[in-house]
């Protein structure tokens, strides 16, 4: 009996769990580094799987984050730099 299936069912369970949800939190820890503002002036919101806006102390950043699972608590990248309330899109 060949092994495949079971080594396929595997394999799609660690990817399924690479893809985990991101928690707002972690986006937010991240920002509020980033943007050198407290964690509770920072709101975050979710653009769309994976991708992330953080926007506090005037300023607003976004980031691509990959979820939480069994090796790892998650991580979130900045993409591109901190935007000032000057040059943030509306």
């Amino acid at each position: 009996m060949s092994k495949l299936p079971l080594f396929a069912a595997v394999i799609s369970s660690f990817a399924f769990a690479c893809s985990a949800s991101v928690s707002p939190d972690l986006v937010r820890t991240k920002a509020a580094s980033d943007l050198a503002c407290a964690n509770n002036q920072v709101k975050v919101e979710q653009i769309n799987d994976g991708n992330w806006k953080a926007t506090g102390c005037n300023q607003a950043a976004t980031y691509v984050c990959s979820g939480s699972n069994f090796m790892s608590g998650g991580m979130c990248m900045r993409e591109g730099t901190v935007s000032t309330s000057a040059t943030m899109p509306k």
